[in-house]
Formats: C-alpha cells, structure tokens, sequence
C-alpha cells in the first residue's frame, strides 16, 4: 500500500476474492495482536498487489543483474527507518475485516474441537 507514488506504508493481506486495488478507502485490521486499537480506517493510498502469476513453461532465465535492479528499486519504495539493522521502525501489516473475521471464526471451531 502506497500513500504517495512510490513510497509503502503498509502491506495489506486479502482474501483472493477480494478487490482492493480500486478501492479509495477501506477499513482494515493490524494483524498485530498486541495491538489496542487493532481497527482502523485507511484513506489516500494506492494499493499494488504483492503477488503475480508465475509462467512456469517459461524457460527463458532473467539476468541476475535484472533481478538485483529490481529488489533494489523496491526496496527503495519502504522506509529507511524499516530497513536499520539496529533498532528499526515497525513495518504495519495490516488484514481485510472480512479475513480478519474468517480467522476469528477458525480460531473458535479450532478451540472448540480442542476441548
């Protein structure tokens, strides 16, 4: 998820039979369980899907300096602050309240089966 072009502020998982890449706002839950306030409301953001099909009968090989340029241009897109080795910033994962209700309900059936 991206407040500005370029820059991520937050990764988001869905529900494949989900659509967030259109949305222009969406109420989501931090996967965090730590967390207080776990609800929250997000707003001007631009979400990119993380994952792509892979073409498997695809037997050409990428050059490795084409992967490096790659990883190296988006992890330009995450905040310095997350990428310190000592002492980094929290990098916030957020979840759909629909997934967010999906594991809350297999989370009960599993406690229940285990009494």
């Amino acid at each position: 998820m991206h407040q500005s072009p370029k820059r991520a502020f937050a990764d988001l998982i869905a529900l494949a039979t989900e659509t967030i890449v259109d949305a222009t706002s969406l109420t989501v839950v931090t996967s965090d369980p730590l967390s207080v306030d776990r609800q929250q409301r997000l707003t001007h953001f631009e979400a990119r899907p993380l994952l792509a099909p892979v073409d498997l009968s695809n037997t050409t090989s990428i050059p490795v300096t084409t992967i490096q340029a790659t990883t190296q241009a988006k992890l330009a897109e995450l905040p310095r602050t997350t990428q310190r080795l000592v002492n980094p910033d929290l990098y916030p994962v957020y979840m759909t309240t629909t997934l967010s209700q999906l594991q809350t309900s297999l989370l009960n059936k599993m406690t229940i089966l285990a009494d």
